[in-house]
């Protein structure tokens, strides 16, 4: 049984492209909200930056309503997640939880053996979260800079 079949009114994760107009949506405040807590553009990214063959999109839909997303980008030696985001009338109900680990089975799926996320240490419930799932801190990756408001963690998949 997955993650979403074992709520009362099912979490529905599915992959969706970067063309589809709800990702758009959800990409797009997920970069104005990263944008806005760490200071730096260098977080967002637009979901036109994400059409590209590498880039895999998941969303969790409440019904007709799509309500998270996050994105996995394949590099090829490893895994990167960006844009974890839901609507805040849908926190504190497991969907983060519920988007990560089905994004850890698309990387596995994948052949991806190596999670790794930059993600803001203003963002503390996230953080917490990926913390919680057992991302450890590493070296920046990826050509990403360092910064005050960059964390750098991965998790090695079974």
């Amino acid at each position: 049984m997955s993650y979403s079949e074992t709520r009362l009114h099912p979490i529905v994760y599915c992959v969706a492209s970067a063309q589809n107009k709800s990702a758009q949506a959800l990409i797009n405040k997920s970069g104005a909200a990263l944008t806005k807590a760490t200071g730096e553009a260098d977080f967002a990214l637009t979901a036109q930056d994400l059409d590209v063959p590498n880039c895999h999109i998941l969303m969790a839909c409440d019904g007709p309503q799509a309500v998270g997303c996050i994105v996995l980008m394949d590099e090829l030696h490893y895994g990167e997640i960006a844009h974890l985001y839901l609507r805040p009338e849908a926190r504190g109900r497991g969907i983060s939880r519920g988007l990560l680990i089905e994004v850890e089975n698309l990387a596995s799926e994948l052949g991806l053996r190596v999670l790794r996320v930059k993600t803001c240490a203003n963002l503390v419930e996230t953080l917490s979260l990926y913390r919680a799932q057992h991302y450890a801190d590493c070296p920046a990756f990826g050509g990403h800079p360092r910064s005050r408001a960059a964390v750098f963690l991965e998790k090695h998949l079974l």
